[in-house]
């Protein structure tokens, strides 16, 4: 079921099915800057883009599915070549969740997620909020779970600043780092990070998409950006802004990480008002830890202990230019 929720700045649009971000509407300039579906037949047809869905238990990918906590080895699904991608067959985007409060500016969603699930250890109970507070949208998450475990949730919203109706390679973007990390041939972070000051992945400064794609440099995946920025550790920080000659998105947030994707693999998909969606047409900003991090040394590891409840945000504010 599909739910609003607005206030003098915004309308928002989320569906229980995965607590997704169905639409997020600037008032002003009545412009939705996410990508979605009309209904929630879309998201499950077009299962693989994960168009907006909350994203857990763990965000992006972990090398061959397999992780090690308390000397105890886990093995999750295959299903992103030799790795597992967004959890696997336990996705949380494709989970109904439960409605636990909603008001004309908020809601929050609840999820029961039982012991061993897609191969996850302990039963997690976890919340999922959306709020609006003037021109900001607060998405939270928090959870609780009776063993060590993994703990890495996003949101994995499409934006695009055009109201998709075009690709994004006129949008200039900053991000708040000059760190990355090197992929492998699978598009798996490995544990090399690299300065990005003058390469195609340069965007420590505002920045145009577009331009950058024509360096072409090598690492680039699918001719775009598929990798992982690293922000710092876990506190309030500016992550990114991005913006056309419209609107601005700027996004903060208390995870150490960002997955910047560039829609690289879209191809033909139907969306709202029955545009279609080509490559290119949408940028993925994913606040979250380092892929893999469980699996790698010297970065923080998505770890929730035992018993002890973990809080996350992420925040973003829109304005018109």
């Amino acid at each position: 079921m599909i739910y609003s929720i607005e206030n003098n700045y915004l309308l928002v649009k989320v569906s229980n099915l995965g607590a997704t971000l169905v639409s997020f509407i600037d008032k002003k300039t009545n412009t939705d800057i996410v990508l979605g579906f009309d209904d929630e037949r879309g998201y499950m047809k077009y299962s693989g883009a994960h168009m907006g869905a909350s994203v857990g238990r763990n965000a992006n990918r972990i090398a061959s599915g397999n992780f090690n906590i308390n000397g105890i080895n886990y093995q999750l699904s295959i299903n992103d070549g030799n790795n597992n991608l967004h959890s696997g067959a336990s996705d949380f985007a494709f989970r109904s969740f439960d409605v636990k409060e909603i008001k004309k500016d908020s809601i929050t969603f609840s999820l029961f997620d039982g012991d061993m699930s897609g191969g996850f250890p302990g039963n997690l109970n976890l919340e999922i909020s959306y709020k609006l507070e003037d021109n900001h949208l607060l998405f939270s998450f928090k959870g609780i779970c009776d063993k060590d475990s993994i703990f890495n949730i996003t949101n994995h919203a499409y934006f695009n600043l055009n109201g998709g109706s075009s690709d994004i390679l006129n949008h200039n973007l900053k991000i708040f780092t000059d760190k990355m990390s090197l992929n492998n041939d699978e598009c798996m972070a490995t544990d090399k990070i690299i300065n990005v000051r003058n390469t195609s992945f340069d965007f420590s400064e505002l920045n145009n998409i577009g331009n950058n794609f024509l360096k072409k440099e090598e690492n680039f995946s699918n001719g775009g950006i598929d990798h992982n920025y690293i922000l710092g550790d876990i506190g309030d920080k500016d992550v990114a802004i991005l913006n056309n000659d419209k609107l601005e998105l700027k996004i903060s947030s208390d995870l150490p990480c960002v997955h910047i994707y560039t829609g690289n693999f879209m191809n033909n998909i139907l969306g709202k008002n029955n545009t279609t969606y080509q490559k290119h047409w949408a940028i993925c900003l994913e606040c979250d830890y380092y892929p893999n991090g469980i699996n790698y040394e010297n970065v923080l590891k998505p770890i929730i202990k035992a018993n002890q409840e973990v809080s996350h945000y992420i925040k973003y504010t829109v304005r018109g230019l």
